[in-house]
């Protein structure tokens, strides 16, 4: 009896088990089926109007996709034919030159051809650009890709003003960290080194940089990394104050001068006496006069003797700590900006005033 009996219980478990087991594969397979209807259930079915659309856009996009690698694969090598032949016609000219010495007036018209065909040329760009970028083209050919890297870099500037005044502002306040110094000091580093490469690429397609433009940022560029390897001494102490200071006044300048030569662009563009790819300087180079020249010029011009300021400043603390060359290199930096500065401006209005007599005449 007790062996029949466990005998049976081992019976009802093997058979509970079993039981448990088939009950869980029909739960899942329940589930499945559930799973797929609700799959089938989801699926919508599109109005035949919505289906012809998408087959007659699918067949659209696919006719002129495949237009346009054909095209694409043609004009490249047109592409490759053309700079073949510009190479061959400046070899040719250069011979002229040099083995048949032919003057400037008898090779006048093909040497100006190539400078109106150059503008189909690839380039790499400056020196600066190249040591950043590489061996790469940078010339759009596209209008809509010029106009948008030109909105880009206008953008940039203005963003950046404010950043530049909010930085300062905090650095003024926490005279005595220097964690936030270098903070300033990196952001003017990046600024300028991305402006310094943006205005490398928009030069090569045709926007209206001058060349002191560039030299300027170059300096500030500079001037910024100087400042990061000047240690926290007590020379560096005596100028920390005036450089935020003279950062809090230029980047308020800034502001206005963008907003006003973004106006002046736009106005000369309906009229017709600007390209599209002109962008809006941050030296004084642009000066129309105006009622918001007149207001705002006196402020560019302050700002110049603000940096002569700062230059003299740095010199007289050279004069103390000769051991430290961050002082004297960042004074003759300043001082270079504040010739440049205020040579353009003194040219810029004397232009300005001869075209003004020339319209009275």
């Amino acid at each position: 009896m007790v062996v029949e009996t466990s005998q049976e219980a081992h019976r009802a478990v093997v058979d509970g088990g079993a039981a448990e087991h088939n009950a869980a594969g029909e739960n899942s397979i329940g589930d499945g089926s559930i799973g797929g209807e609700g799959m089938m259930k989801n699926q919508v079915t599109l109005p035949a109007s919505m289906v012809e659309e998408l087959e007659s856009g699918h067949d659209v996009v696919e006719s002129l996709g495949q237009e346009l690698r054909t095209k694409l694969y043609e004009v490249h090598k047109l592409q490759d034919k053309f700079e073949q032949a510009v190479g061959k016609q400046k070899k040719a000219v250069k011979n002229a030159k040099s083995e048949f010495g032919a003057s400037k007036t008898q090779i006048a018209k093909y040497t100006e051809a190539l400078k109106d065909w150059e503008s189909l040329m690839p380039t790499t760009g400056g020196w600066f650009t190249r040591a950043f970028l590489g061996v790469h083209n940078v010339r759009f050919h596209r209008k809509k890709e010029r106009m948008l890297f030109k909105q880009d870099y206008e953008l940039f500037k203005q963003r950046t003003a404010p950043v530049i005044i909010l930085l300062c502002l905090v650095a003024l306040y926490f005279d005595s960290y220097r964690g936030i110094h270098i903070v300033f000091q990196l952001y003017l580093a990046y600024y300028y080194v991305n402006l310094s490469l943006r205005e490398g690429i928009l030069q090569k397609n045709g926007s209206n940089i001058k060349p002191w433009w560039s030299i300027h940022h170059y300096i500030s560029m500079l001037s910024a990394v100087l400042l990061l390897t000047w240690p926290s001494s007590a020379s560096y102490n005596l100028f920390a104050q005036k450089l935020h200071l003279f950062g809090l006044y230029m980047g308020v300048v800034q502001i206005f001068q963008t907003r006003y030569q973004l106006a002046r662009l736009y106005t000369l563009r309906s009229l017709g006496k600007a390209s599209e790819m002109d962008v809006t300087n941050t030296d004084s180079s642009q000066i129309h006069w105006s009622r918001g020249m007149q207001t705002l010029l006196p402020i560019i011009i302050g700002g110049q003797l603000f940096q002569c300021y700062i230059a003299v400043t740095l010199f007289r603390i050279y004069a103390i700590y000769a051991s430290e060359y961050q002082v004297l290199i960042c004074g003759l930096f300043f001082f270079a900006m504040f010739l440049g500065n205020a040579s353009t401006t003194v040219v810029t209005i004397l232009e300005k005033n001869r075209v003004i007599k020339k319209r009275k005449d």
